[in-house]
């Protein structure tokens, strides 16, 4: 599933790494543990609410967003098993991910990235493009397409921690100007790129192999197994929209253009995209100010 890996940024010192920083804490209050079972179709809704009862923080967030003009609910949601009842579980899975992602992420990128403000705005502007365009599409796979948007980068955090001089001379190249595919760039600058990262971590957490192939392969589908490669395709476009909307991140791809490989791949045509497009902007904002208001 994954490229080779050799000398200091192979398997083990990826995830060791990782394990030593946070990300892959074991504990029952882990957020590679939430996210698990988040992610767990099988896990109880009951059991879901237990574990976000516990932290009144992640709490309060997710209350927040669940009353935001993003879910357009007139009457007020004040507990979490009324949001379930209003909003559905795959709803409260979705807000919890968003909501308890950058406790990691930008913890660990504050310290190796200038761009890292942007990093959260663009993965909720992935997330929602992609929930978006496969409702449209009809496609069966649109609350699990938030969540792959939601964790398509998470890579980049862990490679920040591993290697923290080359996402900085990465990011250094992008701000002179330097453009090109992210894997070209990144066998420049790095010793390991993010969608390896990604991949590992995630399949380390025991999630499903869609979305371990969404964040190992989402800046080339083709590498994605076959079965896997709607979903993964689907991220890609939407990681596009996401750059050409204002929720640009550093290291994505410079170009604003879907490619057209991915667009049959994902089964969505021109029009839907224009569409989302149209509307991504104002759905990020309810979202990001629900999010991000003082507690």
């Amino acid at each position: 599933m994954h490229p080779e890996t050799r000398g200091p940024f192979d398997r083990a010192s990826i995830l060791h790494a990782a394990s030593a920083l946070g990300p892959l804490a074991t504990g029952s209050r882990s957020v590679g543990q939430l996210i698990s079972l988040l992610c767990d179709e099988t896990t109880p809704t009951e059991q879901i609410v237990a574990l976000i009862e516990r932290q009144p923080l992640l709490a309060g967030r997710m209350l927040r967003v669940a009353n935001s003009a993003y879910y357009g609910h007139s009457r007020a949601v004040t507990t979490l098993p009324r949001a379930v009842s209003i909003l559905g579980t795959q709803a409260i899975r979705a807000i919890a991910i968003t909501c308890c992602f950058d406790r990691v992420m930008l913890r660990r990128l504050e310290s190796a990235l200038e761009s890292s403000s942007t990093f959260l705005r663009h993965s909720i502007a992935t997330a929602i493009a992609a929930q978006t365009l496969a409702a449209a599409a009809s496609l069966p796979c649109h609350e699990e397409a938030y969540v792959a948007g939601m964790l398509h980068n998470v890579g980049v955090a862990i490679q920040a921690c591993v290697d923290a001089v080359g996402i900085r001379k990465l990011e250094s190249a992008r701000k002179a100007g330097m453009t090109g595919e992210v894997r070209t760039l990144e066998g420049l600058y790095c010793g390991v790129t993010h969608e390896l990262c990604g991949g590992l971590v995630l399949e380390a957490w025991q999630l499903p192999a869609t979305l371990v192939s969404t964040a190992a392969h989402h800046h080339r589908p083709s590498d994605a197994p076959a079965t896997e490669r709607p979903l993964v395709s689907l991220i890609n476009i939407a990681a596009t929209l996401a750059q050409s909307c204002g929720c640009e991140f550093i290291l994505e791809p410079c170009s604003r253009i879907c490619d057209p490989e991915a667009l049959e791949w994902a089964r969505v045509d021109s029009r839907v995209v224009d569409e989302v497009a149209a509307t991504l902007p104002d759905r990020v904002n309810s979202v990001w100010e629900a999010l991000t208001v003082d507690s």
